[in-house]
């Protein structure tokens, strides 16, 4: 048991896999206007497999257990008592940065965030986002982003991320938009996913 072993480590999260059982990107590095640039404008490569995500920076998977920012909060491990210090999650998190959050807060206090990859989970992402927002989901992962950011790095960057987070999300819904002559409804869709992006980080939705 990792937890009882490492007094030092505050959670542990471990792989997710989808319905299919490919391997889902299952921790990631703490929000920044950096790494929003890194995850919306390049692929980064060297740290397992990648993706790029919107909004919520840079998420990924390591093929061996690593100390990591943050673990994504489908399933963690951790001990009771940390838990309580901290305060547990924090509720003016709607939904979505919620387990962010809660890594962020333990290691301000000292402690580690573990990635075990050994062990997997199967996780059938975003159900609940997708049934209640459909399009609209990744706005609301925005809206607390932003959340996260003025509660962790104060007013100037969340404010950056609603100018540069809104330009590049508006960039990337007029392209979609253009595609959508000649690619049809998918692209129109992803346009419009894109558009309440922006709204949310231009404080219009």
């Amino acid at each position: 048991n990792v937890v009882a072993r490492h007094p030092e480590v505050g959670v542990v999260g471990v792989g997710l896999r989808d319905g299919e059982g490919t391997l889902q990107p299952s921790c990631g590095q703490f929000l920044s206007l950096r790494s929003l640039l890194g995850g919306n404008l390049r692929p980064v490569h060297g740290k397992g497999s990648m993706r790029e995500a919107d909004g919520r920076g840079v998420l990924w998977t390591v093929p061996k257990q690593a100390e990591v920012d943050w673990v994504i909060g489908a399933f963690m491990v951790g001990r009771c008592e940390v838990f309580v210090t901290i305060g547990g999650f924090d509720e003016d998190y709607f939904l979505y940065a919620e387990d962010m959050d809660l890594c962020y807060r333990l290691r301000q206090r000292g402690y580690t965030v573990l990635f075990c990859p050994e062990v997997t989970v199967t996780h059938l992402g975003n159900r609940s986002g997708a049934r209640k927002w459909a399009e609209r989901r990744e706005s609301e992962i925005v809206r607390s982003e932003v959340l996260f950011l003025r509660k962790h790095r104060g007013r100037v960057s969340a404010l950056g991320f609603r100018v540069l987070g809104g330009s590049l999300f508006f960039c990337k819904s007029l392209a979609a938009w253009l595609r959508s002559w000649t690619h049809g409804t998918a692209s129109v869709v992803e346009a419009r996913r894109y558009w309440h992006m922006t709204k949310v980080c231009w404080g219009w939705g």
